[in-house]
């Protein structure tokens, strides 16, 4: 074979080799994420029920994605502690009190140091967002619509914790989400009195915000956040005495020292 002839033979197999590019990699990436979002969503309003298990077929066909992107999505989601999978079924964590008890006692002291380096430096600009924020929540609350009444109740938490920096912020979202799980549970079997109390706890959020409270603020959300997860719990378990959340309320409580309250 000539010199020519090889150079040939060699440009030929350089052509037929599938050498992944960044573009594909970086499409792979999108899929997976897509993949990843849209189940997420789906555990987390429960359209993908607590305990229920699945097939990756069915899940592929379920969330309309390919079964390549959704294995890497799965391995994300295992990570995250919101699925179990095994053999290619893979199951939906269930609720349980350990977890509920454990996301809010990160919640409480995360989030009630977030807000207090947050309020004292919240703009004119940011406070009236607060407001009509609120007023949002309050309006939705009173038809007990919660789809609607999650659009502006995450946005108002995370304009109150917003200065407390990039990663502190991505924290507090993701325990949002997980929380967000057990709330729609709750509220679904006490629509009346929680939808009441929380705005009621939420007006008071606002005014401590709006006066650039902070000791004050830190303790409004300390006690929304430990009512709420005691409501939550009772749900699961009457008996149960949730001892690291009680103690996590004292410890957030006494965040408001920091800030000039004595």
């Amino acid at each position: 074979m000539t010199a020519k002839a090889i150079s040939r033979e060699l440009e030929n197999a350089a052509v037929e080799v599938d050498v992944p590019t960044e573009q594909t990699t970086s499409r792979d990436g999108q899929l997976a994420k897509i993949a990843h979002d849209r189940m997420r969503e789906a555990i987390l309003s429960g359209d993908l029920p607590a305990g229920k298990v699945f097939s990756q077929v069915d899940l592929a066909k379920k969330l309309d994605v390919g079964r390549t992107p959704l294995r890497e999505a799965l391995r994300n989601l295992q990570e995250e502690g919101l699925i179990f999978s095994q053999a290619r079924r893979i199951r939906i964590a269930e609720f349980s009190i350990e977890d509920v008890e454990q996301v809010y006692v990160l919640r409480l002291l995360v989030e009630t140091a977030a807000i207090g380096m947050t309020v004292p430096d919240l703009t004119p600009e940011e406070i009236a967002e607060l407001w009509g924020l609120l007023a949002q929540m309050s309006h939705y609350a009173s038809q007990h619509d919660f789809e609607r009444v999650e659009i502006p109740h995450r946005a108002f938490h995370s304009v109150l914790v917003g200065k407390s920096g990039p990663r502190v912020s991505r924290q507090t979202e993701q325990l949002y989400d997980y929380a967000e799980r057990y709330r729609r549970s709750y509220l679904s079997m006490d629509q009346n009195s929680s939808f009441e109390v929380s705005t009621a706890e939420h007006e008071g959020l606002y005014e401590a915000a709006a006066e650039k409270n902070a000791p004050e603020a830190i303790r409004r959300l300390s006690a929304h956040y430990h009512r709420t997860a005691r409501s939550v719990i009772a749900e699961l378990d009457e008996e149960h005495v949730p001892a690291r959340l009680d103690l996590a309320r004292r410890m957030a409580d006494k965040h408001a020292e920091c800030f000039g309250d004595s």
